[in-house]
Parts: structure tokens; C-alpha cells; sequence
């Protein structure tokens, strides 16, 4: 299972993640993103030293921001995040509880990536129709 599903299902139960006001992409998310992806891709980053493991605790990591990551780093963290969201079937998306947190992370391409992307559908199903619907609460903040 890849790490960004496994994160919606711990994280869409607890209300520091599900009550956040994301704006600009609250440093949590941020967080799980950056943690999970240099987890899977191996990446050493110098920045995770940050994280305690008092504060590595998945009810809500923080301390991790884009603004930390090179260039390089944080295009690779996007590409990562990109292809995860990429994977999650229509089926999962559409739960309720799901796309709460599926929207947050997206908020994320919003300020810190390449949000448009996820308009154009054929490259991008069925992400870029959640976006496409969601696109003024993703867009908001």
C-alpha cells in the first residue's frame, strides 16, 4: 500500500488533521509529506533530523516546511506526492472522510507546487476530478 493511503486512513480520524484551517498548507501536512516521501525515495535530508521521536507520533507531525528543501529536493518530494495521489482509485477518493484530507494535500500544490496540473483529466484521473470539483476549497487560503 503506498504511504499516502495509509496516511489519509490514520490521519481522516483525528481532528488536528480533519480541523485545521491548511492555510498556507499547515506545517503538519507538510510534515507527513516531506517524511513519507524521503522515507520511500531514501532521500537525506538534513532537515529530518528536526523531527523527535516525541514529534514523529502521527497524530500530528510538525516542524517540516518546503521552504526548507532545495530546488531539487522538493521537486522530487512533489513528483513523489504527484504519483501517490495519482494512485488512489476513484473508489477510495470518493469516500467522504477520505477527500477531506485528499483536499489538504492538495492545498499543498497550491502554494508550494504546480497545482495546475490537475486540470487537464486524461493524465491525471481521478485526481484531477476531485480537483476539478474541489478547485475553489483547494484554491481557498
Amino acid at each position: 500500500m503506498a504511504w499516502l493511503k495509509k496516511f489519509i486512513d490514520y490521519s481522516r480520524n483525528i481532528s488536528q488533521y480533519s480541523s485545521l484551517c491548511t492555510c498556507p498548507a499547515h506545517t503538519e501536512y507538510q510534515t507527513a509529506i516531506i517524511f513519507h516521501s524521503a522515507k520511500k525515495l531514501k532521500l537525506d535530508l538534513e532537515i529530518l533530523s528536526r523531527l523527535t521521536s516525541e514529534n514523529q507520533d502521527p497524530i500530528a507531525p510538525g516542524g517540516l516546511n518546503f521552504s526548507d528543501l532545495d530546488d531539487e529536493n522538493k521537486k522530487r518530494v512533489f513528483e513523489d506526492l504527484t504519483s501517490e495521489l495519482c494512485e488512489l482509485d476513484d473508489k477510495f477518493i470518493r469516500v467522504p472522510e477520505n477527500l477531506v484530507i485528499i483536499k489538504y494535500l492538495m492545498r499543498s500544490f497550491y502554494h508550494y507546487g504546480d497545482i495546475k496540473k490537475f486540470e487537464v483529466d486524461i493524465l491525471y484521473t481521478p485526481i484531477s476530478k476531485i480537483y476539478n470539483a474541489n478547485k475553489a476549497a483547494i484554491n481557498s487560503g
